[in-house]
């Protein structure tokens, strides 16, 4: 069965994390495992003289499994300002540092999903490298949500495309994910050529340039349009409620045009794939790094 792990710090920063995920992993049929990495209760004894502290576990009847104290406590808080009941999760803690903590969910065979929250005072809105979210997503290459806003419904669902690249297998999850969720499929599709610009010196004498730029996006409108016109007619027959947007543009940042769009229908989830080359990664300055840092919605990203 499939394992779907939301992470926590067990204070207010994650609630958002841990309520959306909850519902989400709900929507799919699957039950969700709280996982914290506790960083501190290892070094108490390392620090301290073992005569003066010790770290006190008690045994969680519900969970079934002894835990430290405080996170105990502290996990038992969150889940009571989120009216969210201990029976709904699974409980997992892993003591050591943040790296180690992601390296141990390798050890997960049938972990599919993890959650990670972003908030404004950090994770995302910091420089991205080196942080939770981006060691989770790159060691582990499982499909990741990025929380930012609580929900518990995902009705407005975005999915980014690109007419240049395959997007076969992002497609094939997508209309597994949007049945599972029963909601209306909304594709956003944007299609950027990218045109050698000024010097003449690249070019043949005919035709002048000018016409080959037209030409060029011309082009691409058109494959885009067909592109569209099949897997809409495609996904109406999975059964699937459908709708698009088609950007088509000349030498242009598709972050910025992106984000404009996201701000104008502000989706509730949008669907991606940071590994093609039309999102650029996941790194400082991609497409995606941007896009996730100025949108207030959640982000669904496939590996």
């Amino acid at each position: 069965m499939s394992e779907f792990i939301v992470s926590t710090d067990l204070y207010e920063t994650s609630d958002t994390n841990v309520y959306t995920s909850y519902h989400f992993a709900r929507a799919l049929g699957i039950r969700p495992k709280l996982y914290f990495v506790d960083s501190f209760s290892p070094m108490i004894e390392k620090t301290f003289h073992p005569a003066s502290i010790h770290t006190n576990y008690i045994k969680d009847n519900i969970w079934d499994y002894e835990y430290e104290v405080t996170v105990l406590k502290k996990i038992s808080r969150q889940l009571e300002r989120l009216s969210l009941s201990k029976k709904d999760f699974d409980f997992e803690v892993f003591e050591g540092s943040i790296s180690k903590g992601i390296q141990h969910l390798k050890q997960h065979d049938d972990l599919e999903f993890i959650s990670v929250g972003a908030s404004d005072h950090g994770e995302i809105h910091r420089l991205f490298f080196n942080t939770f979210a981006e060691k989770t997503y790159f060691n582990l290459e499982k499909k990741c949500l990025v929380i930012k806003k609580k929900d518990n419904q995902f009705r407005k669902v975005y999915m980014l495309l690109n007419p240049l690249e395959d997007n076969d297998e992002t497609l094939a999850h997508t209309i597994e994910l949007i049945k599972k969720l029963k909601t209306k499929l909304n594709i956003v599709c944007n299609a950027n050529v990218e045109f050698l610009g000024l010097n003449l010196e690249a070019f043949p004498l005919e035709p002048p340039p000018w016409e080959m730029q037209n030409k060029a996006t011309e082009m691409l409108y058109e494959k885009t349009e067909l592109m569209l016109k099949e897997l809409e007619s495609n996904l109406k027959k999975e059964g699937i409620e459908v709708a698009h947007t088609m950007q088509v543009s000349l030498n242009k940042e598709s972050a910025l045009g992106l984000t404009k769009l996201l701000h104008e229908i502000r989706p509730d989830l949008v669907i991606m794939s940071p590994r093609s080359h039309f999102l650029r990664h996941f790194s400082i300055g991609s497409v995606t790094h941007y896009i996730i840092k100025h949108n207030d919605c959640n982000f669904y990203l496939m590996p």
